[in-house]
Formats: structure tokens, sequence, C-alpha cells
């Protein structure tokens, strides 16, 4: 009995320094079934300490939109946009520092690779090429000198504002290039790397086959959750960009992995 209050109130512990986390990761992390975590969870729940939500628990301490962003199916660029912006500012400065002149990279779509796409137009460029599939970031560097601009075609996602589909993945097929820098919708230990959208996991899996160099820029609210579709396994970008609230259990499962972990304070 003191065994089971005692993994209780680390589960409580755990949960309001995250905010939200699965029942699988409590499973994971504290080496029992999940017929135990969801009983410790029903207890907790009953005394009015956590929520359930959609195979979830979260935090009573978690603000509201970051809540109904953890668990809404997806929401448009424009939506998430101002999100975590000072927080997205700050990891696109740091991949920015990653990029030399005269190279090649790939900017995926998404509002955080787009904070890097801003970075990038401040700065002066003699010859570097920039393929992407998100038209905001086309858009954006379209106009600046020493940017060439590869935009990949197709079929049009217009929550996302970017192509995906069969012709974006054929337009991909013969190219190459230095960096690959994108976000995801979930970056958890258990489902690895995911988004919302199946042809866009196709289409960044792809990405990831054919980069020099697989970056994955996440702030720490991307941790501990999954969206529907999978892209890759948890170890297998280069690097991943984070900020300084990313749990310290992230922290020790990417030290056991050859993934560099760059944490932005």
């Amino acid at each position: 009995m003191k065994a089971t209050q005692q993994r209780r109130l680390d589960i409580l512990n755990l949960v309001n320094s995250i905010g939200i986390v699965s029942i699988s990761h409590l499973a994971y992390y504290f080496k029992v079934s999940k017929v135990t975590i969801r009983s410790d969870v029903d207890a907790l729940e009953s005394q009015g300490k956590l929520i359930k939500v959609h195979g979830c628990i979260k935090s009573l301490n978690l603000d509201e939109e970051r809540s109904s962003l953890q668990f809404d199916q997806e929401f448009s660029f424009l939506q998430k946009q101002n999100f975590q912006h000072p927080i997205k500012t700050r990891l696109a400065l740091a991949a920015l520092a990653l990029i030399k002149d005269g190279t090649s990279i790939l900017l995926d779509a998404g509002t955080t690779v787009y904070e890097l796409a801003v970075q990038i137009s401040k700065r002066t460029w003699q010859n570097l090429t920039v393929i992407t599939p998100s038209l905001p970031v086309c858009d954006l560097l379209s106009t600046i000198p020493g940017i060439t601009i590869v935009l990949l075609g197709g079929k049009l996602n217009t929550k996302g504002k970017c192509f995906i589909g069969e012709q974006t993945q054929t337009m991909l097929t013969d190219l190459h290039y230095d960096q690959l820098f994108f976000a995801v919708d979930g970056y958890h230990i258990d489902y690895g790397l995911t988004t919302h959208y199946g042809e866009e996991a196709v289409l960044n899996r792809q990405m990831i086959q054919q980069a020099g160099k697989v970056i994955v820029i996440a702030d720490h609210t991307k941790f501990a959750r999954h969206a529907k579709h999978k892209i890759v396994d948890f170890d297998v970008p280069d690097m991943v960009i984070t900020d300084e609230q990313i749990h310290p259990d992230y922290q020790g499962y990417f030290a056991q992995t050859n993934v560099e972990l760059k944490v932005v304070r």
C-alpha cells in the first residue's frame, strides 16, 4: 500500500511538471502495467487532483491555450502561429546558427519552421537554396537576394498552407540537400515522431531519407504527446532543438541515443 501511495504521489508530481502525459508513458516510466497506471489515475481523478482526456492525463495547472492545442485534431497555420511564439523565436535563432551560406536546406511546413524562415530573411546571403512545400515560407523568402527557392507543389493542405501528396513526393524524388528542418505535432518515447496527416507523414519520411542532416525543432509542449500518424522512431533525427522546459526524463531518453539534443535557454 505504501508503494502504491508513493507511486501515485510521483505520478501527480510528474503530470504537474510536464502538463500532459500518456498512460503508456507513465507505465514505461514507473515500470508497471497500463492497468496499474489506469487504477492509479482513476484514484487521483476521483480525488480531484488531475483530469483524464482522450487516453492522456492532464494537470489541473495546464493553461487552456496549451490544453486545446494538445487535444484538438489540428489547428490552422494562423491559429498556431502565436502559440509559444517567444520560444519559437529562440529555437529558430539556434537553428539559424547551423545554416551556412552556399548550402541547400529543406524547410518543412508549420509555424515553428516558418519562424526559422523569418530569421533567415533578416540575414544577408550570397547563395542559399531553400526547398519547401510551404506557401508562407516561399512567399517570405522568394524576394530575398541570394536565396533560390524550390517550391514543392502538389495537393494543397489548406489548414497547413502547404503542399502534400504524390505530386509533392515525385518532385522531391531527385532532390538532395544538406539539412532538413522540420517540426512535429508530437514527439513521444513510445510512438516516435507523429503528425496529424497521413500524407504528411509519408512526405516527411521521404524528406528524412534524402537529407544530409535531419534537424527537428520542437518546443517542450510537443514531448510526451502523439498525433495519429507516425513519421519515424524516436531516435531517427540527428539533432533536436528544444527549450529548457523539456522534462528531464526526455533529456535522459535522448542521452541513451545518438540524437544530439540542443537545449536553448
